[in-house]
């Protein structure tokens, strides 16, 4: 039984782990969009002078 309730610690551990890393995830990819974005309007103003 004592080795089931670690695995299952375990899986908990390594579950929160995967979810905070798609959280960190989900925040670059919304900044990489910023920056697309940013650069997009840079460029379009380059373009224009």
């Amino acid at each position: 039984m004592n080795d089931a309730s670690n695995k299952l610690d375990i899986i908990q551990q390594l579950t929160q782990q995967l979810e905070s890393k798609s959280e960190l995830f989900q925040l670059l990819e919304k900044e990489k969009e910023r920056l697309i974005q940013t650069l997009r309007l840079f460029d379009g103003e380059n373009k224009e002078s």
